[in-house]
């Protein structure tokens, strides 16, 4: 119907899912982000729990390209972050 916003279905709260949800949000869709994990985050969140088919990062891993480099070109990590961020700071 004219005037209504398409409703686009996103799986997956990562940063795929998380890039995809901005894009639609942007061209004025109304995305819904369908998430199998109570958190965002994607690979990039540790967690200890075992929930089948989600995985995780080990707990002690850096990212290994730089900050820079692995940034959103509108949303660059802050200046104070290291180089090579743990994962806590990714996401």
């Amino acid at each position: 119907m004219p005037g209504q916003k398409l409703r686009i279905g996103i799986i997956g709260g990562g940063a795929s899912g998380a890039t995809a949800c901005k894009a639609c949000l942007e061209e004025g869709f109304e995305p819904l982000v369908f998430e199998k994990s109570s958190y965002t985050g994607g690979l990039w969140r540790y967690h200890d729990e075992d929930i089948d088919g989600v995985a995780s990062v080990a707990k002690s891993t850096i990212i290994n390209s730089s900050k820079e480099m692995s940034a959103f070109s509108d949303f660059p990590p802050p200046k104070e972050f290291p180089n090579y961020m743990h994962n806590t700071k990714m996401f």
